[in-house]
């Protein structure tokens, strides 16, 4: 009993150290990243400041509601390297495929609720910017939250957004390290279907009010919608974790 409890803790020490390698090299990455966006956004509020508003009838439109495209493109980004690039060397360095996958796993936990609060941080200090101008952000898009304010609704949409494009991108990341090129790009509507699923279950963001706008279609029941993502990833990292058990590295 007392031999298998502390191989299950020195297991377990393993996968949460390469779930903080991995998350190193996440922040390492990602910091690079977000000073770029910062920049840009704050760029396009000094425009809108010089214009008087880009939005309908002089508005002044939210600048970091458009954030939640590129923060969830580029980690899906990251999430397509998990496989390729980094797998075969932690599995050279003595990590198991197991190991390896719970500490992504993990890893794309943690990213994800960084770089959600990083979005909810966005949003505050945007309309602390806009209320000093005397001016009140309005929002392009369709979203589960009314404002800044509605913290848990923000956190939960970025972080929503963020994780199901992380784990789609590392199936397709999956898919072409095992597949190959020409088979991995026909798997790509199977699979992108995590990210585009929760997608159209949240109907938030550009591709929420293009379903919307278009199709007539209309949000599902919060309480139905937030199980459905949450079964939808859990599902697409089970799938992974099988998956990539017996996954050939190649030389």
């Amino acid at each position: 009993m007392m031999t298998t409890l502390v191989a299950t803790r020195r297991r377990y020490r393993r996968e949460l150290r390469c779930a903080r390698e991995l998350g190193q090299f996440m922040t390492y990455v990602t910091l690079g990243f977000l000073l770029v966006i910062v920049l840009i956004f704050i760029a396009f509020g000094v425009f809108q400041a010089i214009v008087d508003g880009m939005g309908d009838d002089g508005a002044w439109a939210s600048v970091w509601e458009f954030s939640e495209q590129p923060m969830r493109y580029f980690p899906m980004s990251i999430g397509v390297m998990l496989v390729p690039a980094l797998l075969p060397a932690y599995v050279a360095n003595g990590v198991t495929r197991r190991e390896f996958t719970v500490g992504a796993a993990l890893m794309i936990t943690g990213a994800t609720l960084g770089l959600a609060v990083v979005g909810a941080i966005g949003l505050v200090v945007e309309k602390w910017a806009y209320s000093w101008a005397g001016h009140v952000p309005t929002y392009t898009f369709p979203h589960l939250f009314d404002g800044p304010e509605n913290v848990v609704a923000v956190v939960g949409e970025f972080a929503i957004l963020i994780s199901s494009h992380m784990v789609a991108g590392w199936l397709i990341g999956y898919t072409y390290y095992r597949y190959g090129g020409w088979i991995g790009t026909f798997l790509l509507p199977l699979t992108v279907l995590p990210a585009l699923a929760v997608e159209a279950l949240t109907s938030v963001s550009w591709i929420g009010g293009l379903l919307m706008d278009n199709t007539g279609y209309e949000r599902l029941p919060l309480p139905f919608v937030i199980p459905a993502v949450l079964a939808i990833m859990a599902g697409a990292v089970f799938l992974i974790y099988f998956l990539t058990r017996r996954l050939a590295i190649k030389q």
